[in-house]
């Protein structure tokens, strides 16, 4: 339905064509009457109508005028004017504003609707036009893009390719003012992803870097390539942060670029060669990486250093999980700094990850081995890194519990000792340590303040206090150089009296006599 607004001072006249024209069989919708110019005006502002059916002589602000007026800001408005005889050469001079239907007052029904429905096929033949140049212009937008990404891989790719295809190319692709000077950048997502993913990277890259004029951009297996003229590196990267900055906040993924020097059109495919080798530098620089030509290295391919494993496997069986993680780092920088052609950094890794795995009891290996099987899929040194550190933490928590275990056992077996031998008083830590565990004294002393949270020696005195205690309390009459005796005081009651009062307070006899 299109919207139609009567406009006429008089109110008769408005009425009576709202009232006689058959909208619905016109395919229009009557929304408002205005009695006036300025009226019609202001209702048109608010609600724009698609048609306005309007009267010539009114006051304030005439037909002619409202329609040089409405045309200012809304030109797709169509008018119908209606006349007078004197006043039919005047509103002729609407025809610049492509008023095109005149209706002479007095008018009838049958023309009213035929006037809408010829103004209507009219709006009716711009839509489809207006639709049809849409459709003309999408397509060509879709395609030209597609054909741009299309010459460019093929550009890189084809050996063939050279400056007379450029030349022929860039018309077509409105580049005739290229520089002489371009760069091509290369972003690689570095975890699992979709084409989608891809495509994002590829459209983000080109919005972020349009002001750096891209000329063109396309997507060669997993990576994205733009070609852009020659910028400042410093610039470029920090374009590339922001773009890394977004493309994760939205996806939760990083990527990997690489720059490459400056060259001529002719020389494309040299500079894609150089980010293909900036790339190669992810294995040492890690995910995320913005590589340049300068960061590229000269891998050593026969290597004269050897690797010592010998501290990280003896920490590993100690249980000592801080020691263990710090000799691994060292590994690792020294991996770096050695600057070796990947596949051999590969090889010492392995081996490091096969004396750790053997580390572990026999039936764990089995489960451990079947994990190397990704070892082959990393692409970074730190992906490397990560995981047989992430091993190597496990099996010595597993080393350092079984150690626990056993210390644990050692002391419970030296607390029974204590308990059943408290009335020998030669018990001390060095007997217990060369007759029950078979120990030296100074660790099995370490390694029971570590586990009790006391000294030997005190847990002795307080496990005999507290055996005195007991005794007082199970036997009416006692006397205290019995209790001395029983408890491995021997014949110095005396002592045990001031050992009993330090911990308990009171002497032996006091604490007899508020007891019973």
């Amino acid at each position: 339905m299109y919207k139609v607004l009567l406009v006429d001072d008089e109110i008769n006249i408005i009425e009576g064509i709202a009232k006689i024209v058959n909208w619905k069989n016109c395919h229009a919708q009557l929304i408002g009457k205005a009695y006036h110019g300025e009226m019609a005006y202001q209702m048109i502002r608010k609600n724009t109508p698609d048609i306005v059916l309007t009267d010539i002589k009114m006051p304030e602000l005439n037909g002619v005028q409202l329609i040089e007026k409405v045309h200012v800001h809304h030109p797709n408005v169509k008018f119908i004017i209606l006349s007078g005889y004197d006043e039919f050469e005047y509103a002729k001079t609407t025809m610049k504003y492509g008023v095109k239907h005149y209706l002479l007052k007095p008018t009838n029904w049958q023309q009213i609707e035929s006037a809408l429905k010829s103004v209507i096929k009219d709006l009716e033949a711009d839509k489809q036009r207006e639709a049809f140049f849409s459709k003309i212009k999408g397509d060509l937008k879709s395609v030209l893009p597609i054909a741009k990404k299309h010459f460019l891989k093929e550009f890189i790719m084809n050996k063939s390719y050279g400056v007379r295809e450029w030349d022929q190319y860039k018309h077509l692709f409105n580049m005739a003012s290229i520089k002489q000077r371009l760069r091509l950048i290369v972003m690689v997502i570095d975890d699992d992803h979709d084409f989608e993913h891809l495509f994002a990277l590829n459209e983000l890259g080109i919005d972020m870097l349009r002001g750096d004029v891209v000329h063109l951009s396309t997507m060669i297996g997993n990576k994205v390539v733009i070609l852009l003229e020659n910028q400042p590196t410093v610039n470029l990267i920090k374009k590339i942060k922001n773009i890394r900055s977004l493309f994760y906040n939205y996806y939760e993924l990083t990527f990997t670029t690489a720059i490459s020097s400056s060259a001529g059109i002719e020389q494309v495919q040299k500079l894609y060669k150089e980010t293909n080798d900036c790339l190669t530098q992810r294995f040492y620089l890690g995910s995320g990486s913005i590589i340049t030509v300068k960061d590229i290295r000269k891998y050593k391919h026969n290597a004269t250093t050897q690797f010592n494993y010998e501290d990280i496997i003896f920490s590993i069986r100690s249980g000592n999980v801080n020691h263990v993680n710090c000799l691994l780092q060292d590994f690792f920088q020294q991996i770096k700094q050695e600057n070796l052609e990947v596949g051999m950094v590969k090889s010492h890794c392995l081996e490091l990850l096969m004396y750790i795995i053997r580390q572990v009891k026999k039936g764990q290996i089995d489960i451990l081995l079947q994990q190397i099987i990704y070892f082959q899929e990393f692409e970074t040194l730190h992906e490397i890194k990560l995981f047989i550190m992430k091993i190597a933490e496990e099996i010595t928590r597993g080393h350092y519990d079984e150690t626990r275990k056993t210390q644990h056992k050692i002391i419970q077996k030296v607390i029974s000792h204590i308990k059943e031998h408290l009335g020998d008083e030669n018990l001390s830590l060095l007997k217990v340590a060369d007759e029950v565990v078979y120990m030296n004294p100074d660790y099995l002393g370490r390694l029971f303040k570590k586990e009790v949270g006391k000294k030997f020696s005190s847990y002795l005195i307080h496990a005999r206090v507290q055996k005195a205690v007991d005794l007082m309390h199970e036997m009416d009459e006692v006397k205290v150089f019995e209790i001395a005796s029983r408890v491995g005081f021997g014949n110095n009651p005396r002592y045990f009296g001031q050992v009993f009062k330090k911990h308990t307070g009171i002497t032996p006899s006091e604490y007899k006599h508020n007891s019973f």
